[in-house]
């Protein structure tokens, strides 16, 4: 999300974490799996500082898959480019059309404090998701959960051994 809608949304899960820890949640994940984090980054860090109780995870967006690089384009793409439109075909290719255009701006992301995409980009891509295919998309998927796994238990322990609380117990659920 981005301009007035990450704003939006970045108030709206901040509400929704408030909400989990009136009802006794004392941990809680935010997966956001389609870039923005930076509109949501000062609210986890003031649910944070205002809560020491709790504790509010917004793993980055940097964090990557272990293993053999999947995509050509890792690091070029901000939207709708081969790791995402990947990963939506391996999901539910339906929405994806046959016709891709490829485009990466010559500006940076950082352009995005400035513009929306559809500024940057006519076409609303960031990338080349002409490259995409189901199987990167199975791999990537497969790879980033067990990278976010790791990443949860290991932040979530490291999180309360600073505050000098026990560590939670976290289950997999079924």
């Amino acid at each position: 999300a981005s301009g007035a809608a990450g704003f939006a949304q970045a108030r709206y899960v901040a509400d929704l974490v408030r909400s989990l820890a009136a009802g006794g949640s004392r941990h809680v994940l935010i997966v956001n799996g389609h870039g923005g984090n930076f509109t949501l980054e000062v609210s986890a860090r003031e649910l944070n500082m205002g809560s020491p109780e709790l504790t509010v995870l917004l793993p980055p967006m940097t964090l990557r898959s272990k293993g053999p690089q999947i995509f050509e384009t890792a690091g070029m793409e901000v939207h709708a480019g081969e790791s995402e439109t990947s990963v939506m075909m391996a999901i539910d290719a339906s929405p994806v059309g046959d016709d891709r255009v490829d485009y990466i701006p010559p500006v940076g992301r950082e352009y995005l404090d400035y513009a929306l995409v559809g500024d940057i980009s006519p076409e609303g891509v960031w990338g080349k998701p002409s490259l995409a295919t189901r199987e990167k998309g199975v791999r990537a998927f497969e790879s980033r959960v067990s990278s976010l796994c790791d990443y949860v238990r290991e932040t979530f322990d490291r999180v309360a051994t600073l505050k000098g609380q026990a560590p939670p117990v976290l289950t997999p659920s079924s």
